[in-house]
């Protein structure tokens, strides 16, 4: 085990300075070394991350060769409610800079604010064949234990948007699938600084009831990006070139509205600055249904006016463009005998 500590007093450029103690554990053999001066570089980064340097690490009189500098970066901090930045990582990249060499079983704590600094670190390491195991403490950690603040969430973008809009239950026997259809439709989106998303149907009725639907979810920033109308996609949401994919679920008010919670999937893409295309689901419960907004009026009616050939059902997009198979997403299908229904494709 290594253990250095450094009483911080100073800071000049994100340098800080105080005395330097460690001690190295290689088996059961320990390594102590008291220095009279120790630097700790803490820099932030354009984009507000952290990159720290640990300076001074040689360990030539104990046997195990000057090991420059201990660095990480790309380190995110979090400001607790005393104004204290707090860096807490585990499995953190931590490199040694004579060899670059990577330290396993990492974790790595600093806390700042002002010229006072703390640091603490642990991890592994193998140095001429053999493991040796560092842990160095900088500071004194008198900073309370207060829990670092979750940085504020703002909007980032809101807006509506305004076409025909239609929804439809695909497992109704009527005749009639639509439930609900309006030239004058409203969808506002907002997008929030934490990946979150609230997606809202407006001055929707449906069985007698009128209300605005708001749906909430978050695009996840860890999977790739998705090409929605893409086969095989069915994973969170996720923004891409091509359009947006999203997961949601119902808020309180759009629950009890539904008498149920509901799960809902967007997908629309940006036709212009004021105009999307947005095809959506909605489940939970009873409630299995389907909608569109901004879509293309009369393509049933012409496709009521073709005739199934030999037999055979007959395939279109909902733009009424014929196809050769069904697509994903939702498609329009006249059988045989004449009858139009909607089918969809997840």
């Amino acid at each position: 085990m290594m253990v250095m500590s450094i009483t911080a007093f100073a800071q000049t450029d994100g340098l800080y300075k105080g005395q330097l103690n460690y001690e190295l554990l290689v088996g059961s053999e320990v390594k102590k070394l008291e220095l009279p001066e120790g630097i700790f570089k803490l820099e932030k980064r354009v984009d507000g991350h952290y990159n720290v340097e640990a300076k001074g690490c040689d360990f030539t009189e104990q046997g195990y060769d000057n090991w420059y500098e201990i660095t990480c970066d790309d380190l995110e901090g979090k400001v607790d409610e005393n104004g204290v930045t707090v860096i807490d990582e585990t499995d953190v990249y931590v490199l040694r800079s004579s060899d670059w060499a990577e330290f396993k079983n990492t974790s790595l704590t600093v806390k700042f604010k002002d010229s006072k600094v703390y640091a603490h670190f642990e991890g592994d390491i193998v140095h001429n064949g053999k493991k040796v195991t560092l842990k160095y403490t900088f500071g004194t950690d008198d900073f309370g234990t207060t829990e670092p603040s979750e940085p504020e969430v703002t909007e980032t973008s809101n807006k509506t948007y305004k076409s025909n809009l239609h929804i439809f239950n695909l497992e109704s026997e009527d005749e009639t699938l639509d439930l609900f259809k309006t030239d004058k439709a409203e969808v506002n989106i907002v997008k929030y600084s934490d990946n979150s998303c609230k997606v809202t149907l407006k001055n929707i009725t449906l069985n007698g009831k009128t209300a605005d639907l708001v749906f909430v979810g978050k695009f996840d920033t860890d999977e790739p990006a998705l090409d929605p109308l893409a086969e095989g996609d069915d994973e969170n949401g996720t923004v891409t070139p091509e359009g947006t994919f999203l997961m949601t679920t119902s808020d309180d008010a759009t629950t009890e509205f539904f008498g149920a919670a509901i799960s809902a999937t967007f997908e629309w893409q940006e036709l212009s600055e004021n105009e999307i295309k947005m095809f959506f689901n909605l489940e939970g419960g009873s409630i299995s249904y389907e909608g569109e907004f901004n879509y293309k009026e009369n393509s049933e009616t012409a496709i009521n006016g073709i005739h199934a050939a030999n037999g055979e059902a007959q395939l279109f997009t909902v733009d009424g463009v014929k196809l050769s198979k069904l697509q994903k997403g939702l498609n329009i299908v006249r059988t045989a005998d004449g009858k139009v229904k909607k089918v969809l494709v997840k």
